[in-house]
């Protein structure tokens, strides 16, 4: 091998070596590029009175995980959330799913609801969100038992009135315990349109 091969060679991997640690380089300021852009949303977010995820700039899924996602969900589920009453569950259901079509992107929205209050959704935002979450009992298969449901059960189901969901406990007194859903055809006031939007939300077992 000549001496200008040599040379060559030399260059080549010195040139190598050069690039190699260049590109190290890079990457690990990349890196910690990255880890200081989250940590500064971190930062920021602790500043607000919302969190980055309904801002919409960085989503954590360990805070929303077990949260009822209120775009998914049902009228049952949002009823079963602690301290909320029937009204204000199916407001918050016909603001979510009529007028939003399921498409509101900041909890924040539901100050448009009336009636609803900044210490009401305050009560709320422990266990519901508008982002990732769950969809809720009933979307695993959970139906509410004609046997021993209240009367504010009864009535957060779709069409359920409270005279109707009075009738229908008024009928159990009377009757015993249902033995079949069908036996709500019976119940004063009860129509076949709406039994037909409950029938796949209630049991008797």
């Amino acid at each position: 091998m000549t001496n200008t091969e040599k040379a060559v060679i030399s260059a080549l991997v010195i040139s190598t070596t050069i690039g190699f640690f260049f590109l190290a380089g890079r990457v690990v300021l990349a890196r910690k590029d990255a880890i200081g852009i989250i940590t500064g949303i971190d930062a920021s977010a602790k500043l607000t009175d919302k969190t980055p995820l309904e801002k919409g700039i960085y989503f954590n899924h360990s805070e929303n995980a077990d949260k009822l996602n209120l775009n998914r969900t049902d009228l049952k589920s949002i009823r079963a959330v602690p301290g909320m009453t029937a009204a204000t569950a199916r407001a918050i259901y016909n603001f979510v799913h009529v007028k939003s079509g399921g498409n509101v992107t900041d909890l924040n929205d539901l100050l448009k609801i009336k009636g609803m209050s900044k210490k009401k959704l305050k009560a709320i935002e422990p266990y519901v969100t508008v982002m990732g979450g769950h969809a809720g009992l009933a979307a695993w298969g959970e139906k509410l038992n004609l046997n021993f449901a209240r009367e504010e059960d009864l009535s957060a189901l779709p069409s359920v009135s409270k005279k109707l969901a009075a009738n229908i406990i008024k009928f159990r007194n009377s009757n015993g315990n249902f033995t079949f859903i069908e036996e709500l055809l019976d119940v004063e006031g009860m129509t076949s349109a709406t039994f037909k939007k409950i029938s796949k939300l209630v049991t008797t077992q």
